[in-house]
């Protein structure tokens, strides 16, 4: 029995019994049964309109993992929006990057397919539908939100960054609003790029440039508000960008391959305790929708 459908059959025996809010859902896509989990707001009225927010694990997790990890369920109850974690396939996502690429498998396909499902079966608002993901789902955020750019109105990537095996700028060359969460001491994702990654800074300059926003961004210091956890936070804000559109990155120094507020793992670096990553990342998304659905 592979890791995903262990824990699949676990969340299942649960809802079953009644004793949890999260819903286990199969999509046939392409021949394959790609499954996820759903989280409905606790007060979830059908006659009602939510935004959908899709979080996307990393390399080596699930979706099980990645709703603890993130904790994202308790926002979205104060927050009022739908959340959806879907599962990769082999535990990883089609993110473009070196490694991660697999032309065999299409993942932006099968988002596309899950959010048009999404519609059809919950009361979504179509054009406020948001990508979040850590670390190869951060990855895959970018590449959902530059090829999806009628689906997806903002993204929010942990620890992630974009591809350098795809050519951004053969696509589209729609704004997308966007959040980096990044550690200066990532051993994973690395601060200063790989030959599959762009540096965060590369990615951020690029995403400010085709946003069209401020090319000098206002920097604020979060306060430091937790002593024991060895590293502090930067916020550069870039404004003004074209439909609305902006670019925050988080610059966490010393920071490691970890979701701020979640729970510490030491073989992956310094997990930031003065915010929440997960109540940052709405404040955020919650601010933007699609401002015309055709391209």
């Amino acid at each position: 029995m592979d890791y995903i459908t262990e824990h699949n059959i676990e969340i299942e025996d649960e809802c079953k019994k009644g004793q949890t809010n999260i819903e286990l859902h199969k999509l046939s896509f392409q021949d394959t049964e790609r499954t996820y989990l759903v989280h409905l707001p606790a007060d979830y009225n059908s006659s009602n309109s939510y935004p959908l927010m899709l979080n996307l694990h990393g390399s080596k997790s699930c979706a099980i993992e990645q709703m603890s990890y993130s904790s994202m369920n308790g926002i979205a109850d104060i927050g009022n929006f739908i959340v959806i974690y879907p599962n990769g396939i082999k535990n990883t996502w089609n993110s473009g990057r070196g490694d991660k690429f697999n032309p065999d498998i299409n993942d932006v396909g099968f988002i596309s397919a899950l959010i048009d499902t999404a519609i059809i079966d919950y009361s979504v608002d179509s054009t406020r539908v948001y990508a979040v993901g850590m670390s190869n789902g951060g990855i895959m955020c970018y590449r959902l939100g530059n090829e999806l750019p009628n689906k997806i109105a903002a993204i929010a990537s942990v620890a992630g960054g974009m591809s350098t095996c795809l050519n951004y700028d053969s696509t589209n060359r729609k704004p997308l609003p966007l959040m980096e969460i990044h550690g200066t001491a990532d051993p994973i994702v690395n601060y200063t790029g790989t030959d599959t990654v762009s540096s965060v800074m590369s990615t951020i300059n690029y995403w400010v440039k085709r946003n069209n926003c401020d090319c000098t961004p206002i920097i604020t210091e979060i306060s430091d508000i937790n002593l024991t956890d060895n590293c502090f936070t930067l916020r550069k804000y870039y404004q003004n960008g074209l439909d609305s559109s902006e670019v925050v990155f988080i610059k966490i120094i010393n920071g490691g391959h970890t979701w701020p507020g979640a729970c510490p793992d030491e073989e992956l670096g310094n997990t930031n305790r003065d915010f929440d990553a997960s109540s940052e990342i709405w404040r955020f998304l919650r601010k933007h929708k699609l401002v015309n659905r055709e391209i």
